[in-house]
């Protein structure tokens, strides 16, 4: 149950890679690109890592966990980079809220339509949403 009284919805994860340090838990998520990350789309990718905090904190509670990107960018000359991200107190909670925000919206059927050139084709929701609002 969260602060605001209403219960966190329970999520499905799965960890690509989780391994223990001496000092640690390293969650490391394994990405392929294109071209090199830049540091904004580190910064937005990093909710779904912060989502995997609170599962390996859970596992292991006497370790810290620490939580990384493997990026594999498909380039002629291929590379790979490991990038951390930051954990802070604000962010999980931050990330938590929105999750929880989603999850409520999603209980109060509340939809919106979202088209995307890049989603639509493959969306099971095309139809309905096409047809909003007489849905």
């Amino acid at each position: 149950m969260s602060e605001s009284g209403h219960a966190d919805p329970d999520l499905l994860a799965r960890i690509d890679l989780l391994t223990e340090t001496e000092d640690a838990i390293v969650v490391t998520d394994l990405k392929t690109s294109r071209s090199r990350w830049s540091d904004s789309q580190l910064e937005d990718a990093g909710e779904q890592l912060l989502l995997y905090h609170g599962l390996a904190s859970e596992l292991i509670p006497d370790k810290p966990v620490r939580l990384q990107f493997a990026v594999v960018t498909k380039t002629k000359v291929p590379t790979i980079d490991v990038l951390p991200v930051e954990v802070s107190e604000h962010r999980l909670e931050r990330t938590r809220q929105m999750v929880q925000r989603v999850w409520q919206s999603i209980e109060s059927r509340a939809f919106y339509p979202a088209p995307s050139v890049m989603n639509c084709s493959g969306c099971p929701y095309r139809e309905p949403c096409r047809r909003w609002p007489d849905v």
